[in-house]
């Protein structure tokens, strides 16, 4: 409900008028499902439901076994729905032991304070009622919640060593078997407000994953003010639109066969630089983090967005790399390091666009950016401001206004191939069209990620409202129309011809 209600305050578009008001008339407002096999191997379901306000009537006949077909068929279909008449001839009411019903042979219901239980046979029904009802030895209860305060959850607990014995031979089933040896709980909690919507998730990795695939994940790291994501020296006249920052750990040993053949693939282009295979997997230990936007640097003539790779690494290894890079002949010019780097080169103009290289005691940076944008940026916007003060082991930022607002910028190399493409087509109603799309107003204006620790991650959705005719889907459907239109225009000009 509360993930709704914000998305209907920031609608794009006539479907998101719609959804709210369907969700709103839903007559089941929550659920909880419980899939597995008792001690003689005889697999079971057991389920809880909780009814919106329309229906809540429904579960007090049902506590009382008085429900009838006409009852049932408003619970799964909501009041007032032309369906029900249609479910009543068909569902078939009697009535078991003590207050429980029991539905066309299959299904067992009994109900309890608004909320109905229900199972494939009577004593899971009743244990359905011992799991999923309020108090301490409840299911929700005993899972161990991360995010107590959150009203909206989803937690999901699965027993792959369970589930193989539904289905042995499947692979994917066998594989997972690999991994885990203790059942995997994953726990999401939704806040929402009218201008944000966050999504925390916790998982008990350390407790569930197999040790060999546990060695892969560093549980030791701790979190570091800003998640890795490093500015430095990246500046410009606005925000940048992409920023992450991680801790990699890739090992030659551990790797699945595919990702190393990637990697070689890597390597050979590297190899210009001097890079070698064992470089790659040394400088491939470490925090890393990469920046996109903030200014833009030409190539052969097209602007492109500034683009700062930073890996710090241990054991000289930057240095290492650093003075392979430095005695390469297109790296001639050493730039003026601006207090910022104790080494600065730049490559010459036989590189076709503006490279450089800066050292700074462990850590190596590679920016693709005018000389003059290495200074500090006063621009960021506060959604990134924010997730820098924030401590985490790994964060992202995704500013799609900014990338926007880039891409919209006529000077930059989007419209410099598109223009031509217009003239030499003849029409320039394509680029008309492209320039409304693009134009579009987002209601997710930008993303956060940051991860707290190993086991517990979130997702931070910026929501603006705006006006629904300016949004991305309405102008998609327009830009279909229009293209749709001048095909059939120029279909019918061959014709004529």
């Amino acid at each position: 409900d509360s993930f709704l209600s914000s998305a209907e305050s920031a609608r794009d578009e006539s479907l998101m008028e719609i959804v709210p008001a369907v969700v709103d008339n839903l007559p089941i407002k929550s659920t909880a499902l419980l899939v597995g096999s008792d001690s003689k191997g005889e697999p079971f379901v057991q389920g809880a439901l909780t009814l919106a306000p329309s229906v809540r009537i429904v579960a007090d006949k049902i506590e009382v076994a008085s429900a009838e077909a006409k009852d049932i068929a408003t619970m799964l279909v909501g009041s007032g729905s032309p369906f029900i008449s249609l479910l009543e001839t068909m569902i078939k009411v009697e009535h078991e032991q003590g207050k429980i019903l029991k539905i066309d042979n299959t299904v067992f219901l009994k109900a309890e304070d608004g909320v109905v239980f229900f199972a494939s046979s009577v004593k899971d029904v009743n244990d359905a009622y011992e799991n999923f009802k309020s108090g301490e030895n409840s299911l929700i209860k005993s899972f161990g919640r991360k995010f107590e305060g959150a009203d909206n959850f989803m937690l999901v607990y699965c027993d792959y060593k369970t589930a193989a014995k539904f289905n042995e031979d499947d692979e994917n089933v066998k594989k997972s078997l690999k991994y885990f040896k203790k059942p995997l709980k994953i726990e999401m909690g939704f806040d929402s407000k009218p201008e944000k919507l966050t999504v925390g998730t916790a998982i008990n990795l350390i407790e569930a994953l197999n040790e060999k695939y546990a060695k892969q994940v560093n549980f030791s790291l701790e979190p570091v003010k800003g998640g890795n994501i490093s500015l430095t020296g990246l500046s410009g006249n606005s925000s940048p639109f992409l920023a992450l920052g991680t801790v990699l750990n890739l090992s030659v040993e551990e790797l699945d066969e595919n990702v190393k053949k990637s990697i070689k693939e890597i390597v050979k282009y590297l190899k210009v630089l001097g890079i070698s295979e064992e470089d790659f997997y040394k400088l491939a230990k470490g925090a890393f983090s990469i920046v996109v936007g903030g200014s833009s640097v030409s190539v052969e003539g097209f602007k492109i967005p500034s683009v700062l790779i930073s890996q710090t690494t241990s054991d000289g290894v930057a240095e290492s790399i650093f003075d392979k890079l430095a005695s390469k002949q297109f790296f001639s010019n050493t730039a003026n390091t601006g207090n910022k780097w104790e080494k600065l080169i730049q490559a010459d103009s036989s590189i076709p666009v503006s490279l450089l290289v800066g050292l700074n005691k462990n850590t190596l940076d590679i920016a693709i950016s005018e000389a003059s944008n290495l200074t500090e940026n006063e621009n960021l916007k506060v959604g990134l401001r924010n997730l820098l003060q924030r401590k985490s082991i790994s964060s992202m930022w995704l500013d799609f206004a900014g990338l926007q607002d880039w891409i919209n910028d006529e000077s930059n190399g989007i419209f410099a191939i598109l223009t031509p493409l217009a003239v030499f087509s003849g029409n320039g109603e394509y680029l008309a069209i492209a320039k409304d799309l693009l134009s579009a107003k987002l209601s997710v204006p930008s993303v956060s990620f940051y991860c707290a620790s190993q086991e517990v991650f979130f997702f931070e959705f910026d929501i603006a409202e705006i006006d629904p005719n300016e949004g991305f889907l309405t102008k998609l459907a327009s830009a279909y129309k229009r293209i749709n239109a001048l095909e059939k225009s120029k279909e019918k000009s061959k014709d004529k011809k």
